[in-house]
Protein backbone atom coordinates (compact mmCIF):
# COMPACT_ATOMS: atom_id res chain seq x y z
CA UNK A 1 0.00 0.00 0.00
CA UNK A 2 3.23 2.02 0.33
CA UNK A 3 3.23 2.28 -3.52
CA UNK A 4 -0.17 3.13 -3.68
CA UNK A 5 0.19 6.43 -1.57
CA UNK A 6 3.55 7.16 -4.25
CA UNK A 7 1.14 6.77 -6.77
CA UNK A 8 -1.33 9.02 -5.93
CA UNK A 9 1.07 11.98 -4.82
CA UNK A 10 3.37 11.64 -7.87
CA UNK A 11 0.39 11.22 -10.07
CA UNK A 12 -1.39 14.15 -8.54
CA UNK A 13 1.93 16.35 -8.80
CA UNK A 14 2.34 15.45 -12.43
CA UNK A 15 -1.54 15.50 -13.39
CA UNK A 16 -1.51 19.14 -11.65
CA UNK A 17 1.38 20.28 -13.96
CA UNK A 18 4.31 20.26 -11.03
CA UNK A 19 8.09 18.87 -11.30
CA UNK A 20 10.38 17.83 -14.57
CA UNK A 21 8.79 17.01 -18.02
CA UNK A 22 6.25 14.40 -18.39
CA UNK A 23 8.69 11.75 -19.82
CA UNK A 24 10.73 12.32 -16.67
CA UNK A 25 8.54 11.77 -14.15
CA UNK A 26 7.41 8.75 -15.99
CA UNK A 27 10.67 7.25 -16.23
CA UNK A 28 11.00 8.22 -12.42
CA UNK A 29 7.74 6.49 -11.30
CA UNK A 30 9.01 3.54 -13.28
CA UNK A 31 12.36 3.04 -11.80
CA UNK A 32 10.45 3.53 -8.29
CA UNK A 33 8.57 1.15 -8.73
CA UNK A 34 9.25 -1.38 -11.16
CA UNK A 35 6.29 -1.12 -12.93
CA UNK A 36 4.75 0.31 -16.05
CA UNK A 37 3.41 3.85 -15.93
CA UNK A 38 1.18 5.25 -19.12
CA UNK A 39 0.30 8.97 -18.89
CA UNK A 40 -1.83 10.31 -21.54
CA UNK A 41 -0.29 13.26 -23.95
CA UNK A 42 -2.19 15.83 -22.00
CA UNK A 43 -0.71 15.05 -18.67
CA UNK A 44 -4.69 14.52 -17.46
CA UNK A 45 -4.18 10.55 -17.11
CA UNK A 46 -2.04 8.28 -16.01
CA UNK A 47 -2.13 4.17 -14.94
CA UNK A 48 0.69 2.36 -13.24
CA UNK A 49 0.86 -1.49 -12.93
CA UNK A 50 3.22 -3.27 -11.16
CA UNK A 51 3.02 -7.33 -9.82
CA UNK A 52 1.57 -5.95 -6.70
CA UNK A 53 -1.88 -3.95 -8.53
CA UNK A 54 -3.05 -1.49 -10.74
CA UNK A 55 -3.45 2.27 -9.78
CA UNK A 56 -5.30 4.82 -12.33
CA UNK A 57 -6.59 8.80 -12.24
CA UNK A 58 -7.14 11.35 -14.01
CA UNK A 59 -10.15 12.30 -16.29
CA UNK A 60 -10.19 9.41 -17.94
CA UNK A 61 -10.50 6.93 -14.69
CA UNK A 62 -13.67 4.31 -14.72
CA UNK A 63 -14.15 1.69 -12.50
CA UNK A 64 -11.63 -1.31 -12.07
CA UNK A 65 -13.78 -4.24 -14.26
CA UNK A 66 -13.12 -6.20 -11.29
CA UNK A 67 -15.04 -3.98 -9.50
CA UNK A 68 -17.74 -5.81 -7.16
CA UNK A 69 -21.41 -6.04 -8.70
CA UNK A 70 -22.68 -5.67 -5.44
CA UNK A 71 -20.56 -2.62 -4.04
CA UNK A 72 -22.88 0.50 -5.06
CA UNK A 73 -21.16 3.06 -7.05
CA UNK A 74 -22.63 6.57 -7.25
CA UNK A 75 -24.47 6.83 -10.32
CA UNK A 76 -23.33 9.54 -12.43
CA UNK A 77 -20.61 10.25 -10.21
CA UNK A 78 -16.83 10.60 -12.47
CA UNK A 79 -14.72 8.33 -10.89
CA UNK A 80 -10.48 10.04 -10.46
CA UNK A 81 -9.22 7.60 -9.01
CA UNK A 82 -9.40 3.88 -8.62
CA UNK A 83 -6.58 1.12 -6.97
CA UNK A 84 -6.89 -2.91 -7.50
CA UNK A 85 -4.05 -4.45 -5.54
CA UNK A 86 -3.00 -8.48 -6.06
CA UNK A 87 -3.81 -10.34 -2.81
CA UNK A 88 -0.19 -11.30 -2.24
CA UNK A 89 -0.94 -11.95 1.05
CA UNK A 90 -4.45 -13.58 0.01
CA UNK A 91 -6.32 -10.32 1.09
CA UNK A 92 -6.67 -8.15 -1.81
CA UNK A 93 -8.50 -4.73 -2.20
CA UNK A 94 -9.61 -2.44 -4.55
CA UNK A 95 -10.40 1.00 -4.16
CA UNK A 96 -12.44 3.84 -5.87
CA UNK A 97 -12.86 7.77 -5.64
CA UNK A 98 -16.06 9.19 -7.27
CA UNK A 99 -17.07 12.90 -7.64
CA UNK A 100 -20.24 14.27 -7.82
CA UNK A 101 -22.37 17.64 -7.15
CA UNK A 102 -25.12 16.03 -5.39
CA UNK A 103 -24.85 17.00 -1.44
CA UNK A 104 -23.42 14.87 0.95
CA UNK A 105 -26.46 13.66 2.37
CA UNK A 106 -28.08 12.51 -0.47
CA UNK A 107 -25.12 10.54 -1.62
CA UNK A 108 -24.39 8.93 1.88
CA UNK A 109 -28.77 8.09 2.25
CA UNK A 110 -27.82 6.45 -1.47
CA UNK A 111 -25.27 4.19 0.05
CA UNK A 112 -27.01 3.21 2.97
CA UNK A 113 -30.32 2.09 1.24
CA UNK A 114 -28.18 0.26 -1.50
CA UNK A 115 -25.78 -1.29 0.66
CA UNK A 116 -28.68 -2.86 2.47
CA UNK A 117 -30.60 -3.65 -0.58
CA UNK A 118 -27.60 -5.81 -2.00
CA UNK A 119 -27.16 -7.59 1.24
CA UNK A 120 -24.41 -5.63 2.59
CA UNK A 121 -24.49 -4.81 6.71
CA UNK A 122 -24.18 -1.65 7.96
CA UNK A 123 -21.90 -2.58 10.61
CA UNK A 124 -20.72 1.49 12.24
CA UNK A 125 -21.74 4.82 10.91
CA UNK A 126 -19.98 7.81 11.87
CA UNK A 127 -20.52 11.33 11.03
CA UNK A 128 -18.79 14.74 11.78
CA UNK A 129 -19.95 17.94 10.46
CA UNK A 130 -19.44 17.25 6.68
CA UNK A 131 -18.23 13.53 6.61
CA UNK A 132 -20.12 10.54 6.84
CA UNK A 133 -18.49 7.21 7.02
CA UNK A 134 -19.60 3.60 7.17
CA UNK A 135 -18.09 0.21 7.29
CA UNK A 136 -20.38 -3.01 5.88
CA UNK A 137 -19.30 -6.38 5.59
CA UNK A 138 -20.94 -9.41 3.48
CA UNK A 139 -19.28 -12.89 2.89
CA UNK A 140 -16.05 -12.48 4.19
CA UNK A 141 -15.47 -9.01 2.95
CA UNK A 142 -15.81 -5.17 4.53
CA UNK A 143 -16.73 -2.15 2.64
CA UNK A 144 -15.40 1.41 4.02
CA UNK A 145 -16.99 4.40 2.88
CA UNK A 146 -16.06 7.93 3.60
CA UNK A 147 -18.64 10.71 1.91
CA UNK A 148 -17.37 14.23 2.23
CA UNK A 149 -18.90 17.10 0.99
CA UNK A 150 -18.07 21.06 0.79
CA UNK A 151 -19.55 23.81 -1.15
CA UNK A 152 -18.08 22.52 -4.47
CA UNK A 153 -19.47 19.08 -4.29
CA UNK A 154 -18.85 15.38 -2.88
CA UNK A 155 -16.08 13.55 -2.44
CA UNK A 156 -16.60 9.52 -2.18
CA UNK A 157 -14.07 7.27 -1.23
CA UNK A 158 -14.92 3.22 -1.66
CA UNK A 159 -12.44 0.62 -0.25
CA UNK A 160 -13.63 -3.10 -0.70
CA UNK A 161 -11.22 -5.70 0.90
CA UNK A 162 -10.99 -9.54 1.56
CA UNK A 163 -11.38 -9.94 5.50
Amino acid sequence: MRKEIIFAIAGTLLLAGFGCGQKAAQTALETATGGQVKIDDEGRNMEVRTKEGTVQLGEQTSLPESWPADAPAYPGASVTFSSVTNPVDGKGGISVMLQTAEAGAIVADYYKRELVAQGWVIEATNQFDQTVSLNASKAGRTLGLTVASDETGTSIVETVSTN
